[in-house]
Protein backbone atom coordinates (compact mmCIF):
# COMPACT_ATOMS: atom_id res chain seq x y z
CA UNK A 1 0.00 0.00 0.00
CA UNK A 2 1.01 3.63 -0.38
CA UNK A 3 1.09 4.01 3.41
CA UNK A 4 3.40 1.03 3.84
CA UNK A 5 5.76 2.16 1.08
CA UNK A 6 6.11 5.68 2.49
CA UNK A 7 6.64 4.25 5.97
CA UNK A 8 9.43 2.12 4.51
CA UNK A 9 11.03 5.22 3.00
CA UNK A 10 10.94 6.99 6.37
CA UNK A 11 12.46 3.99 8.18
CA UNK A 12 15.25 3.67 5.60
CA UNK A 13 16.12 7.37 5.75
CA UNK A 14 16.27 7.20 9.55
CA UNK A 15 18.41 4.05 9.51
CA UNK A 16 20.83 5.36 6.88
CA UNK A 17 21.65 8.51 8.88
CA UNK A 18 23.10 10.12 5.78
CA UNK A 19 25.51 7.26 5.03
CA UNK A 20 25.63 6.52 1.32
CA UNK A 21 22.96 7.14 -1.30
CA UNK A 22 19.44 5.81 -0.81
CA UNK A 23 17.49 4.73 -3.90
CA UNK A 24 13.78 4.10 -3.42
CA UNK A 25 11.56 2.04 -5.71
CA UNK A 26 8.37 3.65 -7.02
CA UNK A 27 7.44 1.13 -9.69
CA UNK A 28 3.72 0.85 -10.39
CA UNK A 29 1.30 0.23 -13.26
CA UNK A 30 -0.32 3.64 -12.73
CA UNK A 31 1.67 6.80 -13.45
CA UNK A 32 -0.26 8.95 -10.96
CA UNK A 33 0.49 6.51 -8.15
CA UNK A 34 4.20 6.38 -9.02
CA UNK A 35 4.33 10.18 -9.04
CA UNK A 36 2.51 10.41 -5.71
CA UNK A 37 4.77 7.86 -4.03
CA UNK A 38 7.88 9.39 -5.59
CA UNK A 39 7.10 12.88 -4.32
CA UNK A 40 6.35 11.54 -0.83
CA UNK A 41 9.58 9.52 -0.76
CA UNK A 42 11.68 12.53 -1.80
CA UNK A 43 9.95 14.58 0.88
CA UNK A 44 10.83 11.82 3.39
CA UNK A 45 14.50 12.29 2.49
CA UNK A 46 15.49 9.62 -0.04
CA UNK A 47 18.24 10.66 -2.48
CA UNK A 48 16.87 9.26 -5.74
CA UNK A 49 14.06 7.12 -7.11
CA UNK A 50 14.09 3.96 -9.18
CA UNK A 51 11.20 2.94 -11.43
CA UNK A 52 10.40 0.03 -13.72
CA UNK A 53 8.00 -0.02 -16.65
CA UNK A 54 4.30 -0.76 -16.08
CA UNK A 55 3.57 -4.44 -16.65
CA UNK A 56 -0.07 -4.78 -17.66
CA UNK A 57 0.05 -3.65 -21.28
CA UNK A 58 2.54 -4.44 -24.01
CA UNK A 59 3.57 -0.88 -24.87
CA UNK A 60 5.70 0.52 -27.67
CA UNK A 61 9.19 1.94 -27.25
CA UNK A 62 8.04 5.57 -27.59
CA UNK A 63 5.47 4.88 -24.87
CA UNK A 64 8.18 3.38 -22.66
CA UNK A 65 10.33 6.46 -23.06
CA UNK A 66 7.40 8.78 -22.39
CA UNK A 67 6.63 6.89 -19.18
CA UNK A 68 10.06 7.66 -17.75
CA UNK A 69 10.20 11.23 -19.05
CA UNK A 70 6.80 11.98 -17.53
CA UNK A 71 7.89 10.48 -14.19
CA UNK A 72 11.06 12.56 -14.10
CA UNK A 73 9.34 15.78 -15.18
CA UNK A 74 6.40 15.46 -12.82
CA UNK A 75 8.33 14.37 -9.73
CA UNK A 76 11.25 16.69 -10.51
CA UNK A 77 13.81 14.47 -8.76
CA UNK A 78 16.69 12.16 -9.81
CA UNK A 79 15.40 8.89 -11.27
CA UNK A 80 17.08 5.61 -12.15
CA UNK A 81 15.58 3.47 -14.89
CA UNK A 82 14.92 -0.11 -13.76
CA UNK A 83 14.92 -2.69 -16.55
CA UNK A 84 13.58 -6.05 -15.34
CA UNK A 85 11.88 -7.97 -18.16
CA UNK A 86 11.55 -11.05 -15.93
CA UNK A 87 8.65 -9.36 -14.14
CA UNK A 88 7.39 -6.61 -16.46
CA UNK A 89 7.59 -8.57 -19.70
CA UNK A 90 9.12 -5.45 -21.28
CA UNK A 91 12.69 -4.40 -21.96
CA UNK A 92 14.13 -1.03 -22.88
CA UNK A 93 16.35 -1.17 -25.93
CA UNK A 94 19.91 0.11 -25.53
CA UNK A 95 19.06 2.90 -27.97
CA UNK A 96 16.16 3.98 -25.75
CA UNK A 97 18.38 3.87 -22.66
CA UNK A 98 20.92 6.07 -24.43
CA UNK A 99 18.28 8.62 -25.42
CA UNK A 100 16.80 8.71 -21.91
CA UNK A 101 20.27 9.07 -20.39
CA UNK A 102 20.44 12.64 -21.71
CA UNK A 103 17.41 13.75 -19.68
CA UNK A 104 18.81 15.92 -16.86
CA UNK A 105 16.85 14.06 -14.16
CA UNK A 106 17.36 10.51 -15.44
CA UNK A 107 20.68 9.74 -13.80
CA UNK A 108 21.23 6.00 -14.17
CA UNK A 109 19.93 2.52 -14.79
CA UNK A 110 19.65 -0.69 -12.83
CA UNK A 111 19.48 -3.46 -15.41
CA UNK A 112 18.42 -6.96 -14.37
CA UNK A 113 18.13 -8.48 -17.83
CA UNK A 114 19.99 -11.83 -17.64
CA UNK A 115 21.67 -11.19 -21.00
CA UNK A 116 25.43 -11.05 -20.71
CA UNK A 117 25.98 -9.34 -24.06
CA UNK A 118 23.53 -6.59 -23.07
CA UNK A 119 25.20 -6.09 -19.68
CA UNK A 120 28.64 -5.78 -21.29
CA UNK A 121 27.32 -3.30 -23.86
CA UNK A 122 25.72 -1.18 -21.14
CA UNK A 123 29.00 -1.06 -19.25
CA UNK A 124 30.91 0.05 -22.29
CA UNK A 125 28.25 2.59 -23.26
CA UNK A 126 28.40 4.42 -19.95
CA UNK A 127 31.86 3.72 -18.49
CA UNK A 128 33.03 7.24 -19.37
CA UNK A 129 29.79 9.03 -18.47
CA UNK A 130 30.01 10.82 -15.11
CA UNK A 131 26.39 11.95 -15.30
CA UNK A 132 24.81 8.52 -15.75
CA UNK A 133 25.42 5.46 -13.56
CA UNK A 134 25.00 1.87 -14.70
CA UNK A 135 24.23 -0.70 -11.97
CA UNK A 136 24.01 -4.41 -12.72
CA UNK A 137 20.95 -6.11 -11.25
CA UNK A 138 21.58 -9.58 -12.69
CA UNK A 139 23.43 -11.44 -9.94
CA UNK A 140 25.01 -14.09 -12.16
CA UNK A 141 26.39 -11.43 -14.53
CA UNK A 142 27.92 -9.07 -11.95
CA UNK A 143 31.50 -10.11 -12.78
CA UNK A 144 31.08 -9.40 -16.50
CA UNK A 145 29.31 -6.12 -15.79
CA UNK A 146 31.87 -4.85 -13.29
CA UNK A 147 34.77 -5.72 -15.56
CA UNK A 148 33.16 -3.80 -18.40
CA UNK A 149 32.22 -0.50 -16.82
CA UNK A 150 29.40 -0.93 -14.29
CA UNK A 151 29.87 1.35 -11.29
CA UNK A 152 28.05 -1.00 -8.96
CA UNK A 153 25.58 -3.82 -8.53
CA UNK A 154 22.41 -4.48 -6.54
CA UNK A 155 22.59 -8.06 -5.23
CA UNK A 156 19.62 -9.48 -3.34
CA UNK A 157 22.17 -11.24 -1.13
CA UNK A 158 23.07 -7.82 0.25
CA UNK A 159 19.98 -8.27 2.42
CA UNK A 160 21.48 -11.42 3.94
CA UNK A 161 25.23 -10.75 3.92
CA UNK A 162 25.72 -6.97 3.65
CA UNK A 163 29.26 -7.04 5.06
CA UNK A 164 30.42 -9.64 2.55
CA UNK A 165 28.83 -7.82 -0.39
CA UNK A 166 30.45 -4.58 0.78
CA UNK A 167 33.80 -6.38 0.98
CA UNK A 168 33.29 -7.62 -2.57
CA UNK A 169 32.88 -4.05 -3.81
CA UNK A 170 35.97 -2.95 -1.89
CA UNK A 171 38.00 -5.73 -3.50
CA UNK A 172 36.88 -4.51 -6.91
CA UNK A 173 37.69 -0.89 -6.08
CA UNK A 174 41.14 -1.83 -4.74
CA UNK A 175 42.04 -4.08 -7.67
CA UNK A 176 42.10 -7.21 -5.48
CA UNK A 177 41.12 -9.65 -8.20
CA UNK A 178 41.79 -12.81 -6.15
CA UNK A 179 39.69 -11.57 -3.24
CA UNK A 180 36.94 -10.45 -5.60
CA UNK A 181 36.76 -13.82 -7.35
CA UNK A 182 36.78 -15.74 -4.07
CA UNK A 183 33.91 -13.76 -2.54
CA UNK A 184 31.98 -13.70 -5.81
CA UNK A 185 32.18 -17.50 -6.11
CA UNK A 186 30.92 -17.92 -2.54
CA UNK A 187 27.98 -15.60 -3.17
CA UNK A 188 27.12 -17.37 -6.41
CA UNK A 189 27.05 -20.74 -4.61
CA UNK A 190 24.70 -19.34 -2.00
CA UNK A 191 22.50 -17.77 -4.68
CA UNK A 192 22.12 -21.16 -6.37
CA UNK A 193 20.97 -22.71 -3.10
CA UNK A 194 18.42 -19.97 -2.48
CA UNK A 195 17.13 -20.02 -6.04
CA UNK A 196 17.10 -23.81 -6.26
CA UNK A 197 15.23 -23.80 -9.56
CA UNK A 198 12.24 -22.23 -7.82
CA UNK A 199 11.82 -19.24 -10.10
CA UNK A 200 11.90 -15.60 -9.07
CA UNK A 201 8.91 -15.64 -6.70
CA UNK A 202 10.00 -18.72 -4.76
CA UNK A 203 13.57 -17.46 -4.81
CA UNK A 204 12.38 -14.34 -2.99
CA UNK A 205 10.58 -16.49 -0.44
CA UNK A 206 13.80 -18.43 0.16
CA UNK A 207 15.78 -15.21 0.56
CA UNK A 208 13.25 -13.88 3.09
CA UNK A 209 13.41 -17.16 5.02
CA UNK A 210 17.21 -17.00 5.06
CA UNK A 211 17.23 -13.38 6.25
CA UNK A 212 14.75 -14.29 8.99
CA UNK A 213 17.45 -16.54 10.47
CA UNK A 214 19.49 -13.44 11.28
CA UNK A 215 16.56 -12.16 13.41
CA UNK A 216 16.24 -9.13 11.11
CA UNK A 217 12.72 -10.02 9.99
CA UNK A 218 10.06 -12.73 9.90
CA UNK A 219 9.81 -15.20 6.99
CA UNK A 220 6.35 -13.95 5.96
CA UNK A 221 5.58 -12.70 2.45
CA UNK A 222 2.93 -10.30 1.18
CA UNK A 223 0.34 -11.79 -1.17
CA UNK A 224 0.40 -12.92 -3.90
CA UNK A 225 3.79 -14.35 -2.83
CA UNK A 226 3.82 -17.14 -0.25
CA UNK A 227 6.43 -17.90 2.39
CA UNK A 228 8.20 -21.25 2.62
CA UNK A 229 6.62 -23.96 4.71
CA UNK A 230 8.18 -24.90 8.06
CA UNK A 231 9.80 -28.01 6.56
CA UNK A 232 11.13 -26.03 3.60
CA UNK A 233 12.67 -23.46 5.96
CA UNK A 234 14.32 -26.26 7.94
CA UNK A 235 15.85 -27.79 4.81
CA UNK A 236 16.97 -24.38 3.57
CA UNK A 237 18.57 -23.66 6.94
CA UNK A 238 20.62 -26.88 6.72
CA UNK A 239 21.77 -26.04 3.20
CA UNK A 240 22.89 -22.50 3.90
CA UNK A 241 24.54 -23.48 7.18
CA UNK A 242 26.86 -25.76 5.20
CA UNK A 243 27.89 -22.62 3.29
CA UNK A 244 28.63 -20.79 6.54
CA UNK A 245 25.40 -18.83 6.85
CA UNK A 246 23.89 -19.66 10.21
CA UNK A 247 21.80 -17.95 12.83
CA UNK A 248 23.19 -14.86 14.53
Amino acid sequence: SRKMRIRLAEICVKSMKGRGVLLFGIGDDILERSVEIGKAAIEAGVDALIAHLPSYYSITEPQMEKWFVDLADRINAPIFLYNIPQTTGLSLSLAAVKRLSHHPLIVGIKDSDANERRQIKLGRMFSKRKDFAYLCGAGELVNSAMLNGAVGFTPSLGNLLPELVSKLMKCHSNGDEAGYVSISNSLNELAKVLQGGRGISRGLSSLKAAVSRTRLCKPHMLLPLAGLTSSERTELGKSIKILGVGES
